[in-house]
């Protein structure tokens, strides 16, 4: 709980936060002896290591998470997971986290998704909404622009017009050269 106190004030989702250990089985990111075995535990039991393992990182950090300020000093410990005992994590994982399980997992993974699926939709409609406002003011500057080249061309044709006439007057007036001449 004070680890997820601390990431939502950071405004850092877990899912961002675990997604690169669980896309790679955490290999890269903990000692190898840890990663050997933690890929032995997986291919046993399955995607439920993934998430033991993630809660008993967040757990041995959570010291040193709970004094984090920033978003980035949170991806930094994080991010350096050399460190782990390999014997602690693999005990704290399937002591501490033995509640999890198939079903658990599949039941909040459903709910999540259900979130995830209705966030979005509001977020399309949002958007939707938001492209129809600037729609409309497009449309409404358009009609306006389209009432300012009415008038510019109005005067612009009254203007031409009223030159054509000034010539032909000339043209034909007392400065023009007779024929007779």
């Amino acid at each position: 709980p004070a680890v997820n106190e601390v990431l939502t004030k950071l405004h850092l989702p877990v899912p961002a936060i675990c997604l690169p250990w669980f896309l790679c089985l955490f290999i890269g990111h903990l000692p190898l002896e840890c990663t050997i075995r933690l890929l032995d535990w997986f291919f046993f039991e399955g995607r439920t290591v993934l998430f033991k393992v993630a809660l008993a990182i967040f757990q041995i950090k959570s010291k040193i998470l709970q004094h984090c300020e920033e978003s980035h000093e949170v991806i930094e410990c994080l991010r350096d997971l050399s460190d782990f005992d390999t014997q602690e994590l693999l005990r704290i994982a399937s002591t501490q986290f033995q509640f999890l399980n198939h079903d658990f997992i599949e039941e909040h993974s459903n709910n999540c998704m259900v979130a995830v699926m209705r966030r979005k939709k509001e977020e399309r409609e949002s958007f939707a909404r938001k492209q129809r406002e600037v729609a409309s003011r497009f449309d409404l500057v358009a009609e306006q622009s389209e009432g300012v080249r009415l008038k510019v061309t109005t005067t612009a044709t009254s203007t031409t017009t009223a030159a054509s006439s000034t010539e032909h007057s000339q043209a034909t007036g007392s400065g023009a050269p007779s024929e007779s001449a």
